[in-house]
């Protein structure tokens, strides 16, 4: 669609005021939304200001639209309404790479993974973290920094010239 700046990053629909609502982000970080599955009538609606949106979803039957990206934020907004932030979940230390919903205890929670290697369990109505955990892969990644050096930002640097060629 010509409203998009770069390819497409990702999708999801809801059911609004008994309508299809698909909501389409660009790697640019624009978040665009059509009314039914036809995808007609396009509108901008938002998105992360100043960082790339890496994953979104949609919770709580259509009333909270989630968002994470390369600045290890994640945003949590009132849908449809996503310029109304609800709060933030912020323990990541790196990009934020995905967000997903599970139930625990009968209840809607959020789980986000991200380039730090941990996978954190939330209350997406209040951003309150309930638990996380750190991968093993971590525990390799911080002897390799601590034998020579960073090394952070080589794998960072490879991942994006992979996203540019695909581009």
């Amino acid at each position: 669609h010509s409203l998009l700046k770069k390819r497409a990053g990702g999708a999801v629909s809801t059911v609004y005021k008994g309508k299809q609502v698909l909501y389409v982000l660009d790697k640019s970080g624009d978040i665009l939304v059509a009314d039914g599955l036809k995808m007609e009538k396009w509108s901008l609606i938002g998105g992360h200001t100043a960082s790339v949106i890496t994953d979104m979803l949609i919770m709580e039957e259509g009333n909270l639209f989630i968002s994470c990206d390369r600045d290890e934020k994640i945003r949590v907004c009132a849908c449809p309404a996503i310029y109304t932030i609800v709060n933030y979940c912020l323990v990541h230390k790196n990009v934020v790479s995905s967000v997903c919903e599970v139930t625990v205890e009968g209840k809607p929670c959020l789980v986000s993974a991200g380039w730090d290697h941990q996978i954190c369990l939330w209350n997406p109505k209040d951003g309150q973290l309930m638990t996380s955990i750190t991968t093993s892969l971590a525990a390799v990644e911080d002897v390799k920094r601590e034998g020579n050096g960073d090394g952070g930002e080589e794998a960072e640097a490879e991942e994006e010239e992979e996203e540019a060629a695909a581009e």
